[in-house]
């Protein structure tokens, strides 16, 4: 009898984790379904899986169109785009520039409060919409016709067919409500099959997406807090694919088949607070007190901190600080005493992998060392790191920036004096003039100089220490294959299979 129930507990066993479902998990269950209230760092895994814009960014193929068959610029202040016909909403129907409109309206809506409304600033009405003093009906995006979409500026965007390729662009009939399957109606390659609040979210191929993959097999996304129980689950095979490998364990998963090392335009920080602001010579200190090299060695990088995280062909030269232990003495010498009255914190945000964590703590005992500090460190949970950040940025803060486009710009704009997301504070023409050169040159050798000369700037005067280039350790089963990364850490599952191992 005890032979049978066994027998019976691995039939169960297979049927439930069976290789025909691709299985993966992440750190929290989504807080909506309504695209323009994710933010770019939120678009990795889950939103591109449903929704589809106007085009997706490939790292080889560049700018690829997806949602439109074509854009052009129709004026000196005008962009059109023809629809691809062949992209279907979820039910079946077509997809219409009317959907787009609706979107776009909703995006810049004050009442919705997206994330990255930065997108669309240049748009006609943009700005004076949310300040209030525009609808949204008068955004400049119309619908000449089914398949045509006009977008008006009211200054040139040179970079906006980039910004179309973000998922948070994509078209609504109406907005999803999770736990509602009557709203499930997505364009992207999957679509919602079941819901299960807290747990998991089963999602099914979209017979209407008619790129890549048709027999794409269905998706389990299981929400797991600790990435300890995923690495479990991996190395039992009840997951296919782990997202993300804490730092510790890479050197036993490198040199295998299924181990991924992906490097991602992203352009993370640890910046100075008010606090700190005012006064250079501690904020030289920090960052020059700093082994950078070491770094290198703990944590098994390719790229190294005091280095900007962003691609070197961004650049004409890649401008970095160097770790210069007799020169940050220097300056901790002529450091005001009131400044360091309080004991100094450094604030970061949870996640599953605890990698930052580990980081943090590297950086505390580095000061120890170095300069006798005694660093705290406060950890918080993302939604409330965030809010300390928009009212009230701390002492010291580390911000993970990626990029909602693959450009300089994308990332060094976040330092514009009115940006929303310019949580060190800084507040200088000199700065703000680069950018707004930035964003009007179509010169390629240009842009690679600005970008150059905006990295330059910040770390210059020590406004923050730029945290190298970051690379995205995955594990994917050799069970499956036509899984798509790009540089932005966006996964595209359209081309999903499951291996014929025959």
């Amino acid at each position: 009898m005890r032979y049978i129930i066994f027998a019976l507990v691995i039939v169960c066993s297979e049927n439930i984790w069976g290789a025909d479902v691709f299985r993966f998990s992440l750190y929290a269950q989504p807080h909506t379904l309504n695209p323009a209230k994710f933010s770019a760092n939120e678009t990795i895994y889950f939103l591109p899986t449903l929704f589809s814009g106007l085009y997706r960014f490939d790292d080889q193929k560049g700018l690829t169109p997806i949602g439109a068959k074509s854009c052009e610029k129709l004026g000196q202040k005008k962009i059109g785009c023809t629809l691809n016909n062949k992209i279907k909403w979820s039910n079946g129907e077509m997809i219409v520039a009317e959907d787009y409109v609706r979107a776009f309206r909703n995006f810049i809506n004050p009442e919705t409060k997206a994330r990255e409304s930065g997108l669309l600033l240049n748009l006609k009405n943009a700005k004076s919409i949310l300040e209030g003093t525009a609808k949204p009906e008068t955004l400049g995006v119309i619908a000449k016709d089914k398949t045509h979409l006009e977008f008006e500026f009211s200054e040139m965007d040179e970079e906006f067919l980039y910004k179309l390729s973000s998922p948070l662009l994509a078209p609504i009939k109406t907005i999803p409500s999770i736990g509602d399957s009557s709203t499930y109606i997505f364009n992207g390659p999957y679509k919602i099959k079941e819901w299960v609040s807290g747990k998991k979210v089963l999602l099914e191929a979209n017979p209407y997406y008619s790129l890549g993959n048709k027999n794409r097999p269905e998706i389990e996304i299981i929400f797991i807090e600790e990435s300890a129980t995923a690495l479990d689950m991996y190395r039992l095979k009840k997951l296919d694919f782990l997202t993300e490998i804490p730092t510790s364990e890479i050197p036993s998963f490198q040199n295998q088949k299924d181990f991924y090392s992906t490097p991602m335009a992203r352009f993370d920080y640890i910046g100075f607070g008010e606090e700190l602001r005012a006064d250079k010579n501690l904020r030289e200190a920090l960052a020059l007190s700093v082994d950078y090299e070491e770094f290198v060695k703990a944590f098994h990088a390719i790229g190294r901190p005091g280095c900007s995280g962003l691609p070197d062909f961004f650049m004409d030269k890649v401008p970095c600080l160097n770790f210069d232990l007799s020169k940050a003495k220097k300056a901790f010498e002529k450091v005001e005493p009131k400044h360091l009255e309080k004991k100094l914190k450094l604030y970061f945000t949870k996640i599953a992998s605890n990698n930052l964590k580990s980081v943090a703590e590297w950086y505390q005992a580095q000061w120890k060392k170095h300069l006798g500090l005694d660093i705290e460190l406060q950890q918080l949970e993302f939604g409330i790191y965030r809010q300390r950040l928009n009212t009230q940025p701390p002492q010291l803060f580390r911000v993970g920036v990626s990029l909602d486009r693959p450009t300089c710009l994308a990332a060094i704009e976040s330092f514009y004096s009115t940006n929303k997301d310019n949580f060190i504070g800084l507040k200088s023409s000199e700065y703000d003039k680069l950018i707004l050169k930035s964003q009007k040159t179509i010169s390629d050798r240009e842009r690679k100089r600005y970008c150059r000369q905006a990295v330059e700037f910040l770390i210059k005067d020590y406004h923050l220490i730029p945290q190298g280039k970051i690379h995205y350790a995955r594990l994917l089963s050799l069970l499956f294959e036509g899984v798509n990364f790009n540089s932005l850490g966006q996964v595209d599952f359209s081309g999903l299979n499951k291996k014929n191992l025959q």
